[in-house]
């Protein structure tokens, strides 16, 4: 009887899964919903997670911010069993939509979560950039300068997508002439294109 409720509740499981996914692809936002409500109480005491659930609640959560549900987003994130933060792919799906969405209460738990967990050397920088997108997002000045300072002191130089993050809040505040500065005293080149880029394309915006 255990085994064929247990097969019956995957059955339904990947049932439900295929709806939302359909549902996503349709943006039908609503539906998406009501069927992850259906399913999220048995979802999150599953005890057991296989990267397809994982791949199903950072798709779900990912669309929901998306179409600026935050406080749905939010209170999925909130609902994520704390197992779960020991997976390095939750860590950087929580971190990314606290940055997305300025999350100070995902954000604060998950840099407690990295600060007590043995992080494996080749996610330090995922981490670090996203942990630099909230500060972005958030406008903390200082924070910005003391991320971008590990990045350099662990990796010696930018990224393209960390080098165009430097470049964001500058052109938030219109100093399109400081930018233009960094980009052509920054080397190689090849990073800086991003940030050229940023300022193209907040030019056309503008």
């Amino acid at each position: 009887d255990e085994i064929l409720k247990n097969n019956l509740k995957n059955s339904l499981f990947s049932y439900g899964y295929k709806l939302i996914y359909k549902n996503i692809e349709l943006s039908n936002t609503s539906s998406v919903i009501s069927i992850f409500n259906a399913i999220k109480n048995d979802f999150f005491n599953k005890g057991s997670f296989q990267d397809s659930d994982i791949d199903l609640l950072q798709s779900v959560v990912r669309y929901l911010n998306r179409k600026k549900k935050w406080k749905i987003s939010e209170s999925l994130i909130e609902s994520i069993p704390t197992e779960l933060y020991k997976n390095i792919r939750v860590i950087l799906f929580i971190l990314s939509h606290s940055a997305t969405n300025g999350d100070i209460g995902s954000f604060k738990k998950m840099t407690r979560v990295t600060s007590d967990l043995e992080i494996p050397a080749e996610f330090h920088r995922s981490i670090l950039f996203q942990i630099l997108r909230f500060y972005v997002k958030t406008k903390n000045s200082k924070g910005i300068t003391n991320a971008f300072k590990s990045i350099i002191q662990q990796f010696k130089t930018l990224n393209r997508n960390e080098f165009s993050i430097l470049i964001e809040p500058l052109l938030n505040n219109k100093e399109i002439d400081k930018s233009i500065a960094i980009c052509q005293n920054f080397k190689p080149v090849s990073v800086t294109l991003s940030g050229f880029v940023s300022i193209l394309d907040y030019l056309i915006k503008e």
